[in-house]
């Protein structure tokens, strides 16, 4: 809710104790726009806050961070404010009152819980307020040394290697829903992940393996069908998607489902500190008081994981060591594409070096990818080609007469794969390369599996019969014995029909194997 919708909805003798306490000489016909417009100008607003008191400034802290627009209950926010202000004079009930008479803060019934919390455009002015006061007190100084770690993985590109995955590959499920642990270890090996115990792997997808399955399924680039997990119709729409846009809605989904305030506060901080670095524990040290005393204890180690297993592998920020190698600090910053990911746009990346093809092909059949990797040529290597070694700057894949077996299988050909190593290798086609993969190429299908309908005849006088009659002998496709005839299962009824025509006495229904015991 916006800040003049909630001045609206403010009984008249709160508006004019605001006017009172603000100081604020609304015009006339129009108390609520003027009162929105100078609570939200940041000028005045820094003013307003200089002459806040202590308990006031705790309280305003607690419901920005731990609150904001979705409201902090009466309960809690009253839990937190004693934790922080200890036996101070003022309650946090006459210090709440005392912003909301300021017009900082405001009440609500939500589930039946009276709540606390601030409309949107007021809170993202507050935020930003706040944030920069704590900035200097965070960031790296300059004397600090900064040793910076690489992420173990790529999660936009993972998800498309995921996805290659289930192309490849006929996965199926438990009853309860899961991928079989074959392919579980399989997509572990495949993610870089490694391959975990056996008991960890029951009744769950260890992470960010979990965020990939679920979003897969939520954006409906997979699904479920008779006990298989498989790629849907709207995987090809989603692999012409720019990156930048993949990025994004990965990052919505992670928001999502893994939605904490504390997480969305650390998010917040993160953008107003822009592309500077920041201490991670110092940061929790400034925040961990204002929130829920339930989840302070595991903060840090929570902030850890999603920073190292979610927010560096999708490219939001950058992670690095400070202090002695023998007890590092996690220090970490946001990313060009981070700032505009959590400002709500899909960044624009970089397309690369201008001219640079996007993959170098060698004699050894080996394949270097400079990143960033266009989409559709990531998804082909993924079907072609199996994932050797990855580093911040290149993929290189490795072709084989069974990685080529797999991308034959998902129905591309020979020539379909020529004409694309051909037409992204910036070092040509080696002879040798283009010579193994037409002949592993040429293998393909020499060997094949066919189903075939039977007309099958007690006796080889009776197959003569159906052969001789101009009724029957158009079914007939071919002979596979004497007594067996080769038909098309779609001429079934017509057929039945033109053979009772004929005064025999065929049996009804099409047997298949094992349905019942032959009669020879």
């Amino acid at each position: 809710m916006r800040l003049v919708e909630c001045l609206q909805r403010t009984p008249i003798d709160q508006l004019k104790r605001i006017i009172q306490e603000t100081g604020i000489e609304p015009a006339p016909g129009a108390t609520e726009q003027s009162l929105a417009d100078r609570l939200l100008d940041r000028e005045w607003l820094h003013s307003m806050l200089a002459i806040l008191s202590e308990e006031e400034w705790a309280a305003l802290k607690v419901v920005v961070f731990n609150g904001g627009d979705q409201g902090i209950t009466v309960e809690l926010y009253h839990q937190i404010v004693n934790l922080l202000s200890g036996k101070r004079r003022k309650s946090p009930a006459r210090a709440v009152e005392d912003l909301q008479n300021r017009g900082l803060i405001y009440p609500r019934t939500q589930n039946y819980r009276q709540v606390f919390f601030i409309p949107t455009d007021l809170l993202a002015v507050l935020g930003e307020i706040l944030n920069r006061q704590m900035v200097d007190r965070i960031q790296l100084s300059t004397g600090e040394t900064l040793r910076p770690t690489e992420p173990e993985r790529d999660l936009v590109e993972d998800i498309h290697r995921f996805l290659a995955y289930l192309y490849k590959n006929e996965i199926t499920l438990t009853q309860q829903g899961q991928v079989f642990r074959r392919h579980m270890r399989s997509l572990l090996d495949l993610l870089g992940m490694g391959t975990e115990d056996e008991e960890s792997l029951v009744g769950r997808y260890p992470e960010p393996l979990g965020l990939l399955v679920g979003y897969a399924l939520d954006r409906r680039l997979a699904m479920r069908v008779d006990g298989r997990l498989m790629p849907s119709p709207n995987l090809s729409d989603w692999l012409e998607q720019p990156m930048g846009e993949k990025q994004l809605d990965l990052f919505r989904y992670w928001q999502d489902r893994y939605f904490y305030q504390d997480l969305q506060t650390f998010l917040s901080v993160l953008r107003t500190v822009g592309l500077q670095w920041l201490s991670v524990s110092r940061l929790v040290a400034e925040v961990e008081p204002l929130i829920n005393p339930s989840q302070r204890g595991s903060f840090l180690l929570r902030l850890k994981h999603h920073l190292s297993t979610f927010l560096a592998p999708m490219g939001l920020c950058d992670l690095g060591q400070t202090g002695p190698l023998e007890e590092p600090e996690l220090a970490c910053r946001v990313t060009p594409a981070g700032l505009a990911v959590l400002a709500g746009a899909a960044p624009d990346l970089p397309p690369g070096v201008p001219g640079q093809p996007a993959l170098l092909l060698q004699a050894t059949f080996e394949a270097i990818l400079p990143r960033p990797v266009p989409p559709r040529v990531l998804w082909t290597m993924e079907l072609i080609a199996d994932l050797i070694r990855r580093t911040d700057r290149t993929l290189t894949y490795r072709l084989s007469r069974s990685s080529v077996y797999r991308g034959l299988k998902t129905g591309l050909s020979g020539d379909e794969m020529l004409s694309f190593l051909a037409e992204h290798s910036g070092t040509g086609l080696p002879q040798n390369v283009a010579f193994d993969l037409r002949t592993w190429a040429a293998s393909f299908g020499q060997v094949y599996l066919q189903s075939v309908t039977l007309l099958r005849c007690a006796s080889p006088i009776l197959a003569q019969q159906v052969k001789a009659s101009r009724r029957t002998a158009r079914f007939v496709v071919g002979e596979l014995s004497p007594t067996d005839l080769i038909v098309r299962e779609s001429d079934y009824r017509e057929l039945l029909e033109n053979l009772e025509a004929d005064g025999l006495m065929p049996r009804p229904g099409i047997d298949r194997p094992g349905d019942r015991p032959s009669d020879e």
